[in-house]
């Protein structure tokens, strides 16, 4: 088994795609332990892990981010938070922030709203005076609500794994990451002030009236979904139906969105798509040899001879996330730790949604630090800049974050305030 997991390692470092690299660690294994008859358990082991209802919700969340992208909505959006807190310390730098916030409320990808919100808002923030190794650092760090604040693609696939409520995970990341917001910019406004970085005017009534009303059609997405969710109308997963659903009205209304631009839409969301429910069913089938050799058991086992502490073990699993964040991508480490992780929460009492909403917050950091991190090369190659710039600029808000991660890991009620009020836990 150990030499399993080695593989799997090797072959990632080599570049190795996540979901080739676990299907090959595994085929390798089977071969070297000799019993062939596994072989054939191989194809149905892939496709029962991805033979979930609720996983339905990840393509459909991801078109209805698209769909806004494709829309324009995120040009009103940012005209909105611009209107909003353009004018606080930090100008466009704010504006980064509130943007991404609103968007983590309609894609559930950070991935996602980096490419959304810094296509638009790097170049403005260029010409207003930022650097753009500092303008990156706050598109990045900001970034990292995106699977926070519902509706969540990781949040959707972590309570698949962990059988955790999908909806009270996705009402859970709401406080956290309204703190990661206003933390962010508080770091913002007074870095800001210490560059000179300009700030528009006060807006005026009329001004503020017409960005918000451009923007209403947007802002009701995330209102429909939760609303709909705590109404009891319909479930997550019928929710990332009813967004894409929003999404496509919304496009045609506003003539913004036209049946050529549908082909393009659905062929982005179809290949991203693949890709993370490809990484699921080899990780089932990843964590299918791990149960089958107790491993599970045995890492539990050697756990508990060393604590039984729910603090202790919450923040072994914290610097465990952080360091997987270096060398992995989110959903890899999601889907192939949690059958480690699960019986190791549950033996020591950790709420699932609590740790869900840690365990975002912890990898999502590891987006945006060297060597691997997805946002991180984003960034680089929507600035030019190189990644040990970028890292440098974005040690302030590394911090930041960490500092709120902790906060949210050892004050439970901080995440579970609201889900325990809205769903009766």
């Amino acid at each position: 088994m150990t030499a399993m997991a080695a593989g799997w390692l090797v072959l990632m470092v080599l570049g190795v795609p996540v979901a080739f690299a676990l299907g090959a660690a595994v085929l390798v294994y089977m071969l070297l332990a000799g019993n062939t008859a596994m072989l054939f358990n191989i194809p149905g082991r892939i496709v029962g892990g991805l033979y979930s209802f609720p996983l339905l919700a990840v393509p459909f969340f991801i078109l209805a981010g698209n769909l806004m992208n494709k829309s324009g909505v995120t040009q009103r959006l940012v005209a909105f938070a611009d209107t909003l807190v353009g004018f606080l310390p930090g100008g466009l730098g704010q504006v980064a922030v509130v943007s991404n916030i609103v968007m983590s409320g309609m894609s559930g990808s950070g991935l996602a709203d980096a490419s959304a919100t810094g296509s638009v808002l790097i170049p403005a923030m260029r010409s207003k005076g930022f650097s753009p190794p500092f303008a990156a650092a706050i598109i990045g760090a900001a970034a990292t609500m995106g699977p926070l604040i519902p509706p969540s693609i990781p949040a959707v696939v972590y309570g698949v794994l962990a059988e955790a409520s999908i909806g009270a995970l996705f009402i859970g990341g709401v406080i956290p990451g309204l703190i990661v917001g206003g933390s962010l910019m508080l770091l913002v406004a007074y870095l800001s002030r210490t560059r000179d970085i300009p700030r528009r005017a006060r807006p005026t009534l009329g001004e503020l009236g017409h960005a918000t009303v451009a923007a209403i059609p947007a802002l009701l997405l995330p209102v429909i979904i939760l609303g709909g969710i705590l109404g009891g109308v319909f479930t997550p997963t019928e929710a990332a139906v009813v967004a894409s659903a929003y999404a496509v009205l919304l496009g045609f209304v506003t003539r913004s969105l036209g049946l050529s631009d549908l082909a393009d839409v659905f062929r982005e969301t179809a290949l991203t798509s693949s890709v993370i429910l490809l990484i699921v069913g080899a990780a089932s089938l990843f964590a299918w040899v791990l149960t089958l050799n107790q491993v599970p058991q045995q890492l539990l086992a050697l756990l508990l001879g060393f604590t039984t502490d729910a603090n202790m073990t919450m923040l072994l699993l914290v610097l465990f996330m952080l360091f997987m964040g270096f060398f992995l991508d989110m959903m890899a480490v999601l889907i192939v730790s949690m059958p480690l992780i699960n019986p190791i929460i549950a033996a020591v009492g950790i709420d699932p949604v609590h740790f869900g909403v840690v365990f975002a917050l912890g990898i999502m950091i590891g987006t945006i630090t060297p060597p691997f991190g997805l946002i991180l090369f984003l960034l680089s190659q929507m600035t030019g800049e190189s990644i040990g710039r970028l890292a440098r600029e974005l040690a302030p808000f590394y911090v930041v974050l960490v500092a709120v991660l902790f906060l949210i890991a050892f004050v439970p009620p901080v995440v579970l305030f609201l889900p325990n009020l809205l769903f009766q836990r």
